[in-house]
């Protein structure tokens, strides 16, 4: 009886040390919103010689900063397995752009440079782009491929899952509750269709740009809000001769999906540092 009560005991400490990974709140200042931002910080508690990578991770339309939590509950472990920060900012509805209509939608800027400033004081990180990966589902799989093309010089790495990268053929849904039935897009970029258009991600790649992210994007083929959307945008970067993973697999545009998404992605993001920051060609933990 005694063995049993010590085994339970055992169990108990093993349950109540296996996550070491701290999860805070913290409301960072965006200057250029005039506003704080709620955002989700997950990070390892291990000392360690050299700073650890961050992956930024971004929620979807009618998300927060806790999305990613609740859709993965593993980050804890998986952080501190692999020494790993993940940082959960809270975007709103506003599809991580800075608006050309309303100067206090500046959600680009503050993922591209306020945030990555804060983490980087605030955080052991190592402070370049090459342990820097972003990605994000739906809505947060548009922002963050688009957010690290536009700023390669910030992401080494960059994936989406389901990503919604059309703007102007989003479908309409039950979940968008909004009196446009636009996904708040209306709200970003006004109503002038062309300028959705200009904003897609077909559009966001330039054939002289030079340095583009490690990129991995992946979908659904039962996503019939956004597969046909990924393939050809998957066409895209092969005509630009851009480099990219693109996976296919079961699944529609939901939790269960992403949940399953966001582990391949990590390991993509993990080899990515492991080449390119520890500079080791594979990652000791």
């Amino acid at each position: 009886m005694l063995k049993k009560l010590m085994l339970f005991v055992c169990f108990l400490i093993f349950v109540a040390t296996s996550f070491a990974a701290k999860v805070e709140t913290v409301n960072i200042k965006s200057q250029a919103m005039n506003k704080e931002i709620p955002t989700l910080v997950i990070s390892h508690e291990h000392l360690t010689e050299v700073g650890s990578p961050v992956i930024y991770l971004l929620h979807g339309y009618a998300g927060n900063e806790k999305s990613w939590s609740i859709i993965q509950p593993k980050l804890q472990s998986i952080a501190d397995r692999y020494n790993l920060i993940f940082v959960c900012p809270y975007g709103e509805n506003n599809w991580y752009l800075d608006s050309p209509i309303d100067k206090s939608i500046r959600y680009e800027t503050f993922i591209s440079s306020e945030l990555v400033k804060y983490i980087d004081a605030h955080y052991a990180t190592g402070e370049n782009k090459s342990a820097r990966a972003i990605t994000g589902f739906s809505m947060g799989g548009y922002g963050a491929i688009r957010t690290a093309i536009l700023h390669p010089e910030i992401f080494g790495a960059a994936g989406s899952a389901s990503g919604a990268f059309e703007l102007i053929n989003l479908p309409s849904i039950p979940i968008d509750t909004s009196p446009r039935k636009d996904f708040n897009i209306s709200s970003v970029l006004g109503k002038d269709k062309k300028l959705w258009k200009q904003y897609s991600l077909f559009n966001t790649i330039s054939k002289t740009q030079k340095i583009f992210p490690a990129i991995i994007i992946d979908c659904g083929y039962n996503d019939t809000l956004v597969f046909n959307t990924n393939n050809k945008f998957h066409k895209k970067l092969l005509e630009n001769n851009i480099a990219h993973d693109y996976i296919v697999r079961p699944g529609g545009h939901d939790i269960t999906y992403w949940q399953n998404a966001i582990e391949y992605q990590i390991l993509f993001f993990i080899n990515y540092f492991a080449e390119n920051y520890y500079n080791s060609g594979k990652l000791k933990i």
